[in-house]
């Protein structure tokens, strides 16, 4: 709005566009170089959105160029047990009603944050769109081109989630995007899907794609081995001179022998005896006889030695020494041999990208198309393939989604904390 109309609306009605405009706007205060405070973005430039809650609805909004008003929470619909909400996305303050709507409430704030994201990013690209007419221009815009008309209305920007937009800090400047295939290479966030009344989308991330390749890979290079053999060799007995044959000169004593002789010591000879007759004297006067005795040659026994061989000295030969010595023979002699080793090849698997993770919108069961007796249909199903969801309550609690994912899982089917749409068909629930 301009000067001249904010100074006619209440305190109350400026304090909450400040609010509102301020989480959107907080992550650029410093980073784009342009040191302007939200007040006066919100208050003093011209044709910068002001957003205006429930309350002042009634009497505040002014349609632009036919687009709709902000939907209102109605009291008659399902939700009656809840408080009243300006929006859907905005959370609650107490406990639901019913206990199966937890998990689709968790869905929206999930979708809410995200969406926040995609708030925080236009009013980004609505300050330098702001920034570059006015500067291009060659000035600001006369007092008479200001309108006091609030720009068109869209969901999206309207989050009541400062916490999660002011903790966003970009880290380098995002110029505007011409279109939403321009912005999507910018954010990655793709565009909404063209979806029918009652359809609830998630923004998810899809994981990257990657398939198997195996591949010959050379685990160890060939080379050249070198490959001895050891000589071969006999064991033989071989005559060896010990001892060179040679002559000696020994000394030959003289021999003798022993030599017997009788020698003749008297010859024989003839004597005379006195000799004894039958008639004897006594006196020794006459009457003596004498007999003439031949007596017998006396020899004796002469032993003597005799040299047989006088004592020489002779020339002896004495023959070579010559034993058996053990001996080995080399039958073979060693040899070196150069072996090529072949290279060794391997299989090795490797995963290839197919395709990059990415962010898309995928269909879900939320709030608004979650109905108990869907969830007792889906828990059914999951009880007749064998996937234990627990008590077939029709409420979507923890155990229920846990069956869900290993459904997934086994069935090569996303996986999410989300109850997605191609579960659900696949389940056969809708």
């Amino acid at each position: 709005m301009g000067r001249s109309s904010s100074k006619l609306l209440p305190t109350t009605s400026r304090l909450v566009a400040a609010l509102m405009a301020g989480p959107l706007l907080i992550g650029c205060t410093t980073t784009d170089g342009w040191g302007t405070d939200v007040a006066e973005w919100s208050d003093a430039e011209p044709g910068y959105p002001t957003y205006l809650t429930s309350s002042e609805y009634d009497d505040r909004w002014r349609s632009s160029d036919g687009v709709p008003p902000p939907p209102i929470h109605s009291p008659a619909s399902t939700m009656q047990s809840l408080e009243n909400r300006a929006f859907p996305n905005e959370p609650v303050t107490r406990a639901p009603a019913f206990e199966e709507q937890s998990y689709a409430r968790q869905q929206e704030q999930l979708t809410a944050q995200r969406l926040a994201e995609l708030g925080a990013l236009r009013a980004r690209e609505a300050r330098r769109e702001s920034f570059f007419d006015r500067h291009l221009a060659g000035g600001e815009a006369p007092v008479a081109a200001r309108t006091t008309q609030p720009v068109a209305y869209r969901r999206e920007d309207i989050v009541r989630q400062p916490m999660q937009v002011a903790d966003m800090r970009p880290a380098s400047p995002i110029l505007p995007a011409a279109n939403q295939a321009d912005r999507y290479s910018v954010t990655g966030i793709p565009p909404m899907p063209a979806a029918r009344a009652g359809e609830c989308y998630a923004l998810v991330r899809k994981p990257a794609q990657y398939r198997t390749v195996r591949q010959q890979v050379e685990t160890s290079p060939g080379y050249e081995r070198l490959v001895t053999q050891p000589a071969q060799v006999v064991t033989e007995s071989r005559p060896v001179v010990v001892r060179e044959a040679y002559e000696e000169m020994r000394s030959v004593p003289a021999q003798f022998r022993d030599v017997t002789e009788r020698v003749l010591v008297r010859p024989a000879r003839t004597v005379w005896k006195r000799g004894r007759g039958p008639v004897e004297r006594i006196d020794h006067a006459t009457g003596e006889i004498m007999c003439l005795v031949e007596e017998p040659a006396q020899y004796k026994t002469v032993t003597r030695r005799v040299m047989v061989q006088p004592a020489e000295v002779q020339r002896v030969h004495v023959p070579a020494e010559v034993r058996n010595v053990p001996v080995q023979r080399v039958v073979q002699p060693a040899q070196a041999q150069r072996v090529n080793v072949p290279a060794q090849f391997g299989t090795v698997e490797t995963e290839e990208l197919v395709e990059q993770a990415r962010l898309e919108w995928r269909p879900v069961l939320c709030e608004t198309n979650m109905t108990r007796d869907a969830i007792r249909r889906l828990q059914q199903a999951l009880s007749a393939r064998g996937f234990d969801p627990g008590a077939v309550d029709g409420v979507l609690g923890r155990r229920t989604m846990e069956a869900v994912n290993a459904y997934q899982r086994s069935n090569g089917l996303p996986v999410d904390r989300y109850l997605n749409m191609e579960t659900v068909r696949s389940l056969g629930v809708v």
